[in-house]
């Protein structure tokens, strides 16, 4: 009885914390403009960069295969705008979302393409990184990695990958309770606040790792390249 009182007591005072922070975001009109703001500005870059790349001194994908990376995280990063950031504006400013106002299906649908876009975002970055990395690493930069086909099958692979991965919040993601109310969660287990951990994992903390890794890596090769570079011409002129 002392255990299930003390569980109830932290419940309780957990959910009134979580309400309390909650209310407090809703009641800052300048978060819901800002959200919107990051649409806008993310919409009108995304798109002109994924213009820009598909013009004709960029087609040339054998000699650059990085432009898929680049054209594929343009794309994605245009529909992972609408995401979060929409339904922070709408919620905020509008009170209601897109996720939960309509139906099970679009609950389950905005869910699942939130996490699928972030993922595929933040590892699409570590391949473009590793991509940079092996160019400046390799006298013959023609590895596996770096061919124009091998580039589509990564970035392919990689969207399958975390489409799969996140199957899950299509099936059992989204119901409606007793009172009629669409609730973003799961029946069968409990889906937050793990979820979010693990895509803060997935989408941040191995991202960023290999990231900084990677492009750690590449300035150390250009700093040794400009060294020889430097040395090579002391020498010509001696």
């Amino acid at each position: 009885m002392v255990n299930n009182s003390s569980m109830n007591i932290l419940t309780n005072t957990s959910n009134s914390t979580s309400t309390n922070i909650y209310s407090v975001i809703i009641n800052v009109p300048f978060l819901g403009y800002y959200s919107l703001l990051m649409v806008i500005i993310g919409t009108v870059f995304n798109l002109l960069t994924f213009i820009v790349l598909c013009q004709p001194a960029f087609r040339d994908t054998k000699v650059r295969p990085t432009l898929h990376y680049m054209r594929a995280l343009a794309l994605i990063d245009l529909i992972n705008v609408y995401g979060w950031n929409l339904d922070n504006y709408l919620q905020i400013v509008h009170g209601f979302t897109l996720n939960d106002s309509y139906t099970v299906a679009s609950c389950k649908f905005f869910t699942f393409l939130n996490y699928v876009t972030l993922h595929i975002s933040g590892w699409l970055r570590i391949f473009i990184c590793f991509d940079r990395y092996l160019c400046l690493s390799r006298v013959q930069p023609n590895t596996w990695f770096n061919r124009s086909k091998s580039v589509l099958i990564i970035i392919f692979g990689t969207t399958i990958f975390f489409m799969l991965f996140n199957l899950h919040l299509l099936i059992f993601v989204c119901y409606r309770d007793d009172n009629g109310q669409i609730v973003r969660s799961s029946k069968l287990y409990p889906l937050y606040p793990i979820y979010n951990q693990i895509n803060l994992v997935l989408y941040n903390g191995i991202p960023l790792f290999f990231m900084v890794l990677f492009n750690s890596m590449s300035i150390y090769h250009l700093i040794r390249l400009r060294y020889a570079t430097i040395v090579q011409n002391s020498r010509i002129r001696h």
